[in-house]
């Protein structure tokens, strides 16, 4: 999940200096982007990295 949100200004404005990018519950993950194409690069990304695949994006 780490490789999804590392480095990327994704995700809502939490505070002046800080984003929400990701709920963590017990069993499960709900991303966050206040954008649509935000939230499908995150997944695409999250995909890619358990099979293996680099995506380059941009």
């Amino acid at each position: 999940m780490r490789c999804t949100t590392k480095g990327r200004k994704q995700g809502i404005q939490w505070t002046l200096i800080s984003r929400l990018d990701d709920l963590d519950f017990a069993d499960d993950i709900g991303l966050i982007a206040s954008k649509n194409q935000d939230i499908q690069q995150k997944t695409q990304q999250l995909v890619s990295s358990t099979i293996g695949i680099r995506v380059n994006i941009g």
